[in-house]
């Protein structure tokens, strides 16, 4: 998949592990949170980073472009959100290595806490996240992001 972003300042990659909602979620109960997601994958949370502020729909829009927020290359049902190794690379260099069970809150939280504020439904891709080593990619690059028990999604990085 390539990922494309015309006048863009300061582009990021962003590793992270993708939860994919398997049916109608509203005010779930948190011990029954991870019922509702019918799989995980890979996700490249791609970020303009040069819009960011603190106001929240800056952000929104930084995540937001066309051909960004990429995902896959599989969805797998049966895995342990809780505690799975997370690795980013930039052209073949280790950028970011943590597993999931160091996040500040567990799946089933999140997803139990977002539950509680909007309805979530199927194919909804929630995303949670991401360890330390976030940074900029610029065209020609490529960048891999690899979550155990799921394989690796590659991301070529271009300009149009």
């Amino acid at each position: 998949m390539q990922l494309s972003f015309p006048g863009a300042k300061r582009v990021d990659f962003e590793g992270k592990l993708a939860v994919v909602i398997k049916d109608r979620m509203k005010d779930a109960p948190e011990n029954e949170a991870l019922n509702h997601v019918l799989g995980y994958s890979c996700f490249n949370d791609v970020t303009e980073r040069s819009i960011v502020t603190k106001n929240i729909a800056d952000l929104i829009l930084a995540k937001g472009f066309d051909t960004f927020s990429a995902f896959g290359p599989y969805l797998v049902t049966s895995l342990d959100p809780n505690n799975l190794e997370l690795k980013t690379y930039l052209n073949g260099k280790l950028m970011q290595h943590d597993n999931t069970r160091t996040g500040v809150s567990r799946h089933q939280q999140i997803l139990h806490c977002l539950s509680q504020c909007m309805t979530l439904y199927p194919s909804d891709v929630v995303t949670t996240g991401t360890p330390k080593g976030i940074g900029p990619m610029k065209p020609g690059d490529v960048v891999d992001v690899e979550v155990e028990g799921i394989g690796r999604l590659r991301n070529i990085v271009r300009s149009y």
